[in-house]
């Protein structure tokens, strides 16, 4: 049985510091290891500290740090995760803390873990952008069915994403197992590097009766946040009509 939902690490949990060189786990709760035939992604964390003093919430995968977000007194953080990275199966994220030597207080987590890029309009606008060899290597990691209309052909796939390169967006209408429907967008910056997507979702049936509109919204959102990362759009030269000669 395939999940279609994402995964949460969350609560408010009490802690109290050993030294900021001394990693320890905040909860046996704040614990997700990956199914064996699924990948996740990290989608954001956020983390707010009771205490006086700064600490450090660190992410682990496999036992080993993977990213620390320092916390400073009285604080909080929202860091979007939105790195083209998956995490493969049966890998095991935990989160792990650090603070001063009697720091006690309360960290409140939230760490949001999403689905893999096969699935979903931005996702595939995503993975459309990634280098050759980057695709390939998750096609081959394989392509779960999320829902029945989530592409698990690799070629059909390497089509797909060869159509939303072309267009600049993606469709997506029930592949996550939502029952909803997305179209998203690439983000470029000034390099014209895809570093983002921007993306619309509801309920299939009402994005559908509307495609064309979210489509053209889309579109144009994502080309004014490219603009505004100093991205400039190639000239568009346009071929004039020819003309009959009587």
């Amino acid at each position: 049985m395939i999940e279609s939902q994402p995964q949460f690490l969350q609560g408010i949990y009490p802690f109290l510091g050993v030294g900021y060189e001394k990693l320890g786990p905040l909860s046996d709760k704040l614990v997700y290891t990956v199914p064996a035939d699924k990948r996740t992604q990290l989608i954001y964390l956020r983390a707010g500290n009771s205490c006086a003093e700064m600490v450090c919430v660190v992410l682990m995968r496999d036992g080993i740090p993977m990213r620390y977000f320092p916390i400073g007194a009285k604080g909080a953080v929202h860091v979007p995760l939105a790195v083209v990275e998956d995490i493969f199966p049966e890998t095991r994220l935990e989160v792990f803390f650090a603070a001063p030597p009697g720091a006690e207080g309360s960290l409140v987590i939230d760490v949001g873990l999403h689905l893999p890029l096969h699935a979903g309009g931005a996702q595939k606008v995503l993975m459309a952008h990634l280098t050759e060899a980057r695709r390939e290597a998750l096609i081959a990691c394989g392509l779960p069915p999320l829902s029945p209309q989530t592409i698990v052909d690799p070629d059909q796939l390497r089509a797909e994403l060869e159509t939303i390169r072309r267009s600049g967006y993606a469709l997506s209408d029930d592949e996550a197992g939502f029952g909803g429907a997305s179209v998203g967008a690439a983000v470029r910056d000034f390099s014209g590097e895809v570093v983002a997507a921007l993306a619309v979702a509801g309920p299939a049936g009402r994005v559908r009766r509307r495609l064309p509109m979210f489509r053209d919204l889309v579109l144009e959102g994502a080309s004014g946040l490219s603009q505004r990362l100093g991205w400039v759009a190639p000239a568009q030269h346009s071929i004039p009509d020819s003309k009959e000669t009587h």
